[in-house]
């Protein structure tokens, strides 16, 4: 695969993954003021498919429309750019570059292969031990709410934005290892201090929201709740997305909050684990790998224009 071809595929997804945060989001305030009122099949084609698509072509469209209006032209200004044309003498693409080119991908699934198989695994493993139970007072107050089931799931987009965002494979490294620190001590936790939720019963009136959130918890095991790998993994993509974007990257820190807040809302964690995760986050970012970060993300970031990683041989 050319870089072009690369860069643009690396453009595309990052859009979509947004747009599917977008949608996320969205749906919660539908589900919560307005609700669609449409069968569950198509409401699922539409947050998870039309939704985010119809996002990402906006946001591409709007780019190669600025670009088109700029009288210079730069190598990734935009996420909806154009990506350069090869010059006449770049080397031809083999086998091995094809497969550096796609690093950043192979990176991405297997992280995220790592949260998702480790943490089930793990629940195997705990199923049927004794299990404590961290509630206060605090958490009998919050209620329960299926809408905020649409914030929840958003961590998943969130989780792999930075693969796509960050400039450079050195870079897409350091967060790689800031993940599996994060997921390795989370496990440990989980095998030595089990924690579970008891959950609620859910209610009977079959919205499209009590329909995902009954998805949810017939999937995710009641218990490897401290701490919070949702609210863990969710800060550590935000702090990624602020360092890399700036101020401009705030939204990412507003995610992470809302997340945060879902998993009470739809009573997949205690506050206690909320705290934890984000303290977690907080102890493996900052000390060990902000520096890190920061020495190597200097290059202008432009959002959700961000080209991502590099595929020159400058980040290997």
């Amino acid at each position: 695969m050319t870089r072009s071809a690369t860069d643009l595929a690396r453009r595309v997804i990052l859009l979509v993954l947004a747009g599917a945060v977008v949608s996320g989001h969205l749906f919660y305030l539908s589900e919560s003021f307005l609700p669609l009122g449409i069968p569950h099949l198509a409401a699922s084609i539409l947050a998870t498919c039309i939704v985010p698509w119809t996002f990402a072509a906006i946001v591409f469209y709007a780019g190669r429309k600025r670009q088109a209006g700029s009288p210079t032209t730069s190598s990734g200004s935009g996420m909806g750019d154009r990506p350069d044309a090869p010059a006449a003498d770049a080397p031809q693409p083999t086998i091995v570059s094809g497969f550096k080119s796609l690093d950043w991908l192979f990176l991405a699934a297997v992280t995220f292969g790592l949260w998702a198989g480790g943490y089930f695994l793990v629940g195997l493993v705990t199923s049927g031990r004794p299990m404590r139970h961290l509630g206060i007072g605090l958490d009998a107050t919050i209620p329960l709410s299926p809408e905020f089931v649409w914030c929840y799931l958003t961590i998943y987009p969130m989780f792999l934005i930075p693969f796509f965002l960050v400039p450079d494979r050195r870079t897409a490294k350091s967060v790689v290892i800031s993940y599996v620190v994060i997921l390795l001590v989370s496990y440990a936790f989980f095998l030595a201090f089990p924690v579970e939720y008891a959950r609620p019963a859910l209610p009977s009136d079959g919205s499209f929201s009590v329909f995902a959130l009954s998805v949810v918890y017939g999937a995710d095991p009641a218990w490897n709740c401290f701490p919070s790998t949702h609210c863990a993994m969710a800060l550590l993509s935000a702090l990624v997305i602020l360092e890399n974007l700036g101020l401009s990257g705030a939204w990412g820190l507003v995610v992470a909050l809302s997340i945060g807040v879902s998993t009470l809302f739809t009573k997949q964690h205690y506050l206690v684990d909320v705290i934890a995760g984000w303290g977690l986050t907080l102890a493996v970012y900052l000390p060990f790998f902000r520096g890190k970060l920061g020495a190597r993300i200097r290059r202008p970031a432009v959002g959700l224009r961000a080209a991502g990683p590099s595929t020159s041989s400058s980040g290997t």
